[in-house]
């Protein structure tokens, strides 16, 4: 399987994700489960609220970084395609999910505290 995304596919998965609500809420739970494993959940609340306004550029440099990312995130237990890093950009440079993912951290947080 090819591990890189040529520079023109970089946002296709973006176009899979603007009418599957479905699948944006599952990465979006992903997410969040990921951060509460790590125990990052409040890191993670305090740097998505400071860094909202600059979402687009965080989601850019996530796919700037894909070659790396794409290398060390499976060793990590991130990933392992890099179309699902590519999609995990396109879900972080929407403020609107931002929010979701803000959302879904708090309630957990209250839920559990």
């Amino acid at each position: 399987m090819d591990q890189w995304v040529p520079a023109g596919e970089a946002y296709a998965p973006s176009e899979a994700l603007v009418g599957d609500d479905e699948r944006r809420e599952r990465m979006i739970e992903r997410l969040a489960e990921w951060i509460e494993a790590k125990g990052l959940r409040s890191p993670a609340i305090l740097f998505l609220e400071a860094n909202k306004p600059l979402t687009l550029i965080g989601s850019q440099v996530l796919l700037f970084l894909q070659p790396l990312l794409g290398f060390i995130g499976p060793t990590l237990g991130w990933f392992d395609d890099d179309r699902i890093l590519a999609e995990f950009a396109t879900l972080l440079e929407d403020p609107a999910s931002i929010d979701r993912i803000l959302e879904r951290l708090e309630r957990r947080t209250t839920e559990r505290g």
